[in-house]
């Protein structure tokens, strides 16, 4: 089970970072207009800058999944 929550942690650090790259690729106005509404409904709240850290820090904790055994 535990290789499971790691790979999911690994996905979580790997998609904040894509997001994060994608963000010092573009314009900022991009950056705010088009790539943060997306990125914010899985935000517990706002952040200031696009960076990884930033990104992971406000994620919201994801539902686990029950396999009702």
């Amino acid at each position: 089970m535990s290789s499971v929550i790691r790979r999911n942690d690994e996905l979580i650090v790997g998609t904040a970072g894509f997001v994060a790259a994608a963000a010092r690729n573009l314009p900022p106005t991009d950056v705010w207009c088009i790539l943060y509404p997306n990125v914010r409904t899985m935000l517990r709240s706002d952040i200031l800058e696009m960076e990884e850290d930033a990104i992971i820090a406000a994620l919201i904790t994801p539902v686990g999944n029950f396999a009702g055994d």
